[in-house]
């Protein structure tokens, strides 16, 4: 999978009116970073939700590749989700230790729980939180806690990263990390999608595409050549 993209999207929800996306056409690229920009409430979650499959247009298709993803079978769905994460803004914390919490998705794809802390000690040491490993994660800060649903995300390796407000909850330090370990992900010949709302980010990040959006719609897109 290289490319997921989204063609003439329309969404709202179920008990609104007024729609949330109107007309998106935009796709997301492996070997890339880009940038949804706006304010709260310009649709950047519900965007980035449907650009990580989680919701279906109401209007629209979202291709992978070349197949329209929404009439696949249900196996071939399954397969191409797993090479997509989205992390939420508001970090998703289970029960038991960081440790726990990290090594939950490796260990529902089956590997044995020797190699997943194994992994997830070496995603825990690149975010330079090892000292985190076996505290109780219900009991991290909201810092912490950020940095965790991170970890469970990049120790998947995923194809395309779908990351929601990364940022909101990092002191300077965590920030400039975290945007280093996303340029190794770019590197690594994978895609990452930040949603911002603090245009001062958009220069630290340098991200190859920068889509501006507003009440719902795309005002303006740039590339890196351009930012």
């Amino acid at each position: 999978m290289n490319m997921i993209s989204l063609k003439n999207v329309w969404y709202k929800y179920s008990n609104s009116r007024e729609w949330v996306l109107k007309n998106i056409s935009i796709s997301f690229r492996t070997k890339e970073i880009t940038v949804l920009l706006g304010p709260n409430g310009s649709g950047k979650t519900t965007l980035m939700k449907i650009g990580s499959l989680i919701y279906k247009p109401v209007k629209g298709s979202v291709y992978i590749d070349d197949k329209d993803y929404w009439s696949l079978d249900d196996h071939e769905k399954l397969i191409i989700r797993r090479t997509i994460v989205y992390v939420h803004e508001k970090p998703v914390i289970l029960r038991g230790s960081v440790v726990d919490n990290i090594i939950y998705g490796l260990r529902l794809r089956g590997f044995d729980k020797r190699e997943a802390v194994e992994k997830a000690f070496e995603v825990l040491k690149e975010l330079e939180i090892e000292e985190l490993a076996y505290r109780d994660a219900s009991q991290l800060s909201a810092g912490q806690s950020q940095l965790i649903s991170l970890a469970r995300a990049l120790i998947l390796k995923p194809q395309i990263m779908f990351l929601d407000e990364p940022f909101s909850h990092l002191d300077k330090n965590k920030r400039t990390k975290l945007i280093n370990i996303l340029r190794r992900v770019k590197e690594e010949d994978r895609g990452v999608v930040i949603s911002i709302h603090e245009e001062s980010l958009v220069e630290k990040i340098s991200p190859d595409n920068l889509i501006e959006i507003e009440n719902g719609e795309i005002i303006n897109i740039k590339t890196s050549q351009k930012i």
